[in-house]
């Protein structure tokens, strides 16, 4: 992706702080597949050490302890046989906000002082950050959520796709001077949309579930707090989108290996090219 490769080449945080995004959707998963104390306290310190990047990651340790929460509910509740699995998930990430934060304090000496306190100071000092960058550049400031994806659109919508950079240079092979525009985002949308159809079928407990959570809320925390048009802000938003994307085409895969298998199954005997081959020996 054009914009990955520019902001990796730069000496930010950005591409650290996804990559421990990316580490904590893998351990959501891995988690839900095997609820072990061991597991979850991976998901803990991918979280944590993203905080120390970026502070966005500590937020989503809330909803992943809400979900904990409710998997013990329905697991009281329900006497299905699924139901160990899901206390124990469960229970599992009931502490998450916690053990992260004790991650985040640990690995940002700056807050061994006064972890509240300094912790509160930085989400201060992030705040303002944000409105002042809009103030000083009027042309990027962001006025609300609606405005902010009006503005991923344009950034991830645009020029700054993986289909138009490879349909350039197959057209530039051929020399045809066009800059096609990409199917990104349509591809994204198409892969969030079946990448719910697999939380539906599979349950809220699920590994699709956790990283539709991580993932969905990461992008929400920065829709909701983008205040200048940064293109920097938007490297979980790629991630997002490869994710839903590769979803897509997993599951597209699925179907035409299953619509084949069917139709082998489905073959007359003597329709068969090695069948005449066997009945004459």
């Amino acid at each position: 992706h054009p914009l990955w490769v520019y902001l990796s080449s730069l000496a930010g945080s950005d591409a650290l702080l996804t990559l421990t995004i990316a580490l904590s959707v893998l351990a959501a998963m891995a988690l839900a597949e095997r609820p072990t104390w061991w597991r979850a306290f991976l998901l803990a310190l991918a979280i944590g050490v993203g905080a120390s990047t970026k502070l966005s990651p500590l937020a989503m340790s809330v909803p992943l302890a809400g979900l904990g929460a409710a998997y013990l509910v329905w697991a009281w509740r329900n006497r299905g046989r699924d139901r160990l699995r899901v206390a124990a998930l469960g229970w599992r990430l009931l502490p998450q906000p916690i053990v992260a934060y004790a991650v985040f304090v640990v690995s940002y000496p700056y807050l061994w002082p006064d972890p509240i306190g300094r912790t509160l100071t930085l989400f201060r000092f992030r705040a303002k950050e944000m409105a002042n960058q809009g103030a000083i550049w009027s042309e990027l400031n962001v006025t609300g959520p609606a405005d902010a994806l009006s503005r991923i659109g344009v950034w991830l919508g645009g020029g700054d796709t993986t289909t138009g950079r490879l349909a350039n240079a197959a057209l530039n092979g051929f020399g045809v001077n066009w800059q096609s525009p990409g199917v990104d985002l349509p591809l994204a949308v198409a892969g969030g949309i079946v990448l719910m159809a697999l939380v539906i079928r599979h349950g809220l407990a699920s590994r699709h579930a956790l990283a539709a959570v991580i993932l969905g809320g990461q992008v929400a925390l920065i829709v909701v707090g983008m205040r200048a048009d940064f293109a920097r802000y938007l490297l979980p938003v790629v991630l997002t989108e490869a994710v839903c994307i590769g979803v897509l085409g997993g599951e597209a895969w699925a179907a035409v290996r299953e619509w084949v298998a069917r139709r082998g199954s489905a073959m007359p005997a003597d329709a068969n090219p090695a069948e005449p081959a066997a009945r004459a020996s």
